[in-house]
C-alpha cells in the first residue's frame, strides 16, 4: 500500500494560493459515518516546540534529516510538491465496519476514508501516488470519476471537487455519490460532538456501538469494589490532543444520555483511580493522578491530562538518552 507519509504529504497540499478553492471536505463525509476526526497539520508543523522535539529525535538518529525544515525540504524534493503550507486531514469511518460488525452477523466491508483539500491536478496527484506506492496502482472509474485503485482494489484514491478522497472502495464511492448525486452527508450527534471538541491539533468523535459495551457483560462479575456499571452506558467518545502556549493537553470525553450517568461515571473513575494509586503506592503513578482531572460537565465526563511543554521536552530528551531514537519512550516491542 502507499506509505502513510506519502498519502499525508500528497493529500494536504495547501489551498492558500487563490482561486475559488475546493469544496469543503466536511461537505463530502457520507451519512453512514459514525466516526469523524481531523488532524490540523498546519498547526502541528508550524509549531516551534514540535520542531524542537523533532530535532531532539533526529539528533539521536543519523538516518533522519537533521531538522524538521530539512525533512519537509527533502519530501518536497523527492515528491515534487511544495510543502510550505499544509492543510487539515479529515478522517471518517463506520465503526461497525472496523470491528466485528453488528450483532446480526452481517459481514460489513471496511468503510473508512481520509479527505483533504488540494490544488493538485489529478494527473499530478496520481503520478505522485504511483511514485510512492509499494504495490501496483490500477486506473478505474466510478460515476464518471477516475480512480486509482491500490492494494488489489480494496483501497482507492479519487479527486472530487478539489478534494482528495483516499480509503476503502465503498467509502470513496460514497464520497463520489455525494458529489455527483447529492447523496446524504453526515449530520446529527456525531457531527455535533466533533464540532464541540473545538479547534485543536487532533480531535476524534465517534458513536459507541451498543455491541461493544454489550460484549463486556456483567461488570458485577469483575468483583470491583467500585460500581462502574454507568461507564458502560456511554454513547459517544471524544479524544483531543493539542497544545497551548504552556502545556501539552490530552483530553478524553465520554458522552452520556443524562447528567446523572455522567456524574456516576465521574465518581466511579475517580474511585478506581484512587484505588489503584492506593494499592500500588507508586510515586510516578501518584504524580500522574495528581495532574489528571476527571470532571462531569453536563452529559459529559472529561478526563484531561496536561503537562508543561518544557517538561515534556525534557522527558523526551531523557528518554532518548536512555533508549535511543528508535524507541524514545522505552515501550517494549
Amino acid at each position: 500500500m502507499v506509505s502513510l507519509i506519502a498519502i499525508l504529504v500528497i493529500s494536504v497540499v495547501s489551498t492558500a494560493c487563490g482561486g475559488s478553492g475546493p469544496r469543503a471536505p466536511l461537505e463530502l463525509v457520507p451519512a453512514r459515518a459514525n466516526l469523524l476526526g481531523s488532524v490540523d497539520l498546519a498547526l502541528v508543523l508550524s509549531d516551534a516546540d514540535v520542531a524542537e522535539a523533532y530535532d531532539l529525535i533526529a539528533a539521536s538518529d543519523d538516518t533522519m534529516p537533521a531538522t524538521l525544515s530539512e525533512l519537509l525540504a527533502t519530501s518536497e524534493e523527492e515528491l515534487g510538491l511544495d510543502l510550505s503550507g499544509f492543510g487539515t486531514l479529515l478522517l471518517f469511518a463506520d465503526v461497525d465496519s472496523l470491528t466485528d460488525g453488528p450483532s446480526d452477523g452481517t459481514d460489513l466491508a471496511e468503510f473508512a476514508g481520509v479527505l483533504a483539500a488540494t490544488e493538485l491536478k489529478q494527473s499530478d496527484l496520481f503520478d505522485a501516488i504511483r511514485a510512492g506506492a509499494s504495490v501496483a496502482a490500477t486506473a478505474s472509474e466510478y460515476e464518471g470519476v477516475d480512480l486509482l485503485d491500490l492494494d488489489g482494489g480494496d483501497t482507492t484514491v479519487a479527486l472530487v471537487d478539489g478534494v482528495v478522497a483516499f480509503g476503502s472502495i465503498d467509502a470513496v464511492h460514497a464520497v463520489i455519490d455525494i458529489a455527483r448525486s447529492d447523496a446524504p452527508v453526515i449530520s446529527g450527534a456525531v457531527l455535533d460532538f466533533y464540532t464541540e471538541l473545538g479547534d485543536v491539533w487532533f480531535k476524534l468523535a465517534l458513536a459507541v456501538p451498543d455491541d461493544i459495551t454489550d460484549s463486556v457483560g456483567d461488570v458485577g462479575e469483575l468483583g470491583l469494589p467500585v460500581d462502574v456499571s454507568a461507564l458502560l452506558e456511554i454513547e459517544g467518545l471524544g479524544v483531543v490532543a493539542t497544545k497551548n502556549a504552556t502545556d501539552v493537553i490530552i483530553r478524553v470525553v465520554l458522552r452520556y444520555s443524562t447528567p446523572e450517568l455522567a456524574i456516576e461515571t465521574q465518581e466511579a473513575l475517580t474511585g478506581l483511580l484512587d484505588l489503584v494509586v492506593g494499592l500500588l503506592g507508586d510515586d510516578q503513578l501518584t504524580g500522574f493522578a495528581d495532574v489528571l482531572d476527571i470532571a462531569a460537565v453536563g452529559n459529559d465526563v472529561t478526563i484531561e491530562f496536561s503537562q508543561d511543554v518544557q517538561e515534556t521536552l525534557d522527558d523526551l530528551r531523557q528518554s532518548l538518552e536512555e533508549n535511543g531514537a528508535t524507541n524514545p519512550f522505552g515501550i517494549g516491542l
